[in-house]
């Protein structure tokens, strides 16, 4: 856990210290929402009304035209309501609810794979839509006030989890994918979407009362970016590695969410 802490720190002020010394750095703001899945299920047909507000900061520094990496941090919350449950009497009748703040730091690797310019043709030099998958590793921070129905109606004692002491941060594995599309060659704008399963079973404050499965969390938003610096992948021509990725009088750029 510790070498997991450390590395994801790492990368998060590697990610963002180059802000201001890399000329491949994009750094962006993100607007979007975050929900959960776990002990109380999240019906799709219930899905809007448990959805939170999420918002976080991200840096991204690219290796290559095709590959990046990112680091972020995200605020949202997670909320989960037994009783808003009409497909299920028994979660009704059990009547569990919840709601926790929680705060991501995450590190990831990007592949951006498929690149189209405004014909949508495929243009590695020059693209004006990019497509990429994500992958990578996260620490969550979470705090459940979880209400347990009390007295409740299937089970005589709910204690065994209110009154269970566990750490309340948690390691998370990370992946998505999500699509970028560059305005001008400094600002572009993007959407994606992200699962994340904790190494954790109490995000809600409920395990052993409901199984000892661990839980889910998932972000995913609309952001904006800005290009620092005027080359390199984010900005302008590339001026190294083996391929042909230059382009000579004129600005050469990858959009980045």
């Amino acid at each position: 856990m510790k070498l997991l802490k450390k590395t994801l720190l790492f990368t998060l002020f590697f990610s963002l210290n180059t802000v201001v010394t890399a000329q491949s750095l994009e750094a962006g703001l993100v607007l979007g929402t975050s929900f959960y899945n776990g002990d109380i299920d999240v019906n799709p047909k219930n899905l809007f009304p448990q959805l939170r507000p999420a918002a976080g900061f991200f840096g991204r520094y690219h290796l290559t035209s095709s590959w990046a990496l990112r680091g972020n941090v995200f605020l949202g919350q997670i909320y989960g309501d037994e009783k808003k449950y009409p497909a299920s009497s028994y979660r009704q009748e059990r009547g569990f609810s919840f709601s926790s703040p929680l705060t991501e730091l995450g590190a990831q690797v990007e592949w951006h794979s498929i690149k189209l310019d405004k014909s949508f043709r495929f243009d590695s030099d020059d693209p004006f839509i990019s497509l990429f998958g994500f992958g990578g590793l996260g620490m969550a921070f979470f705090n459940p006030k979880t209400d347990y129905n009390e007295p409740n109606p299937i089970y005589d004692d709910v204690s065994i989890d209110r009154d269970a002491q566990f750490k309340k941060r948690t390691a998370s594995l990370i992946v998505g994918a999500g699509m970028k599309i560059r305005l001008t060659d400094q600002i572009g704008f993007g959407t994606e979407f992200g699962v994340r399963k904790a190494f954790s079973d109490y995000l809600d404050g409920i395990s052993k009362l409901s199984g000892k499965a661990n839980d889910f969390y998932y972000m995913g938003g609309v952001s904006v970016y800005w290009v620092f610096g005027g080359e390199g992948f984010g900005g302008g021509g590339f001026r190294g590695g083996s391929g042909n990725w230059q382009k000579r009088g004129k600005r050469v750029g990858c959009p980045t969410f």
